[in-house]
């Protein structure tokens, strides 16, 4: 019964953040990449954790950024997956707000995991206003040390195309 309630939940925070992100005036699609590092916390433990991350990284559309995150996680059922908020800040402050879906899959039991987010911008502000776009995260954690390394790849609207 939990296991339906929190797959009807992330179905319907998925569904959410897709009519979202429909509703945002698209603009033009450009290419949209970057790398990360930063670490991650368990500010509630498993079996229904919460995540946060802080850290930064370098990215087309833009440049040096930070990154602050949260999810929930579930780990009462393989793989566990989670559902969150991811909000990058340009060293101007402009920012862009992405909901995120991902899992994670071990690649050395106890050590090193896997996690693979999909990342739909749903806000943004300053040159982002009004963007849309889409992108996948993929990074490794480092489970003695928390710390997490990776890189993202997709789409976003062109920067400024909504906010003349």
């Amino acid at each position: 019964m939990k296991r339906r309630m929190f797959v009807a939940s992330l179905a319907l925070a998925v569904l959410a953040l897709v009519g979202l992100a429909g509703s945002a005036a698209a603009g033009e699609q450009v290419h949209f990449q970057g790398a990360l590092e930063g670490n991650d916390e368990l500010v509630v433990p498993p079996p229904l954790a919460v995540v946060h991350g802080v850290g930064g990284g370098q990215a087309t559309q833009l440049g040096r950024f930070t990154y602050d995150f949260q999810a929930t996680v579930d780990f009462r059922f393989p793989p566990p997956k989670g559902v969150g908020t991811l909000t990058l800040t340009a060293a101007n402050g402009d920012t862009l707000v992405a909901g995120v879906i991902g899992s994670s899959t071990p690649v050395i039991p106890g050590v090193l995991v896997l996690v693979t987010e999909e990342a739909i911008i749903v806000d943004g502000t300053g040159r982002f206003a009004g963007a849309s776009g889409e992108f996948t995260i993929v990074r490794l954690v480092y489970q003695e040390t928390r710390f997490t390394i990776g890189s993202f790849e997709g789409t976003i609207s062109s920067p400024g195309v909504n906010n003349p």
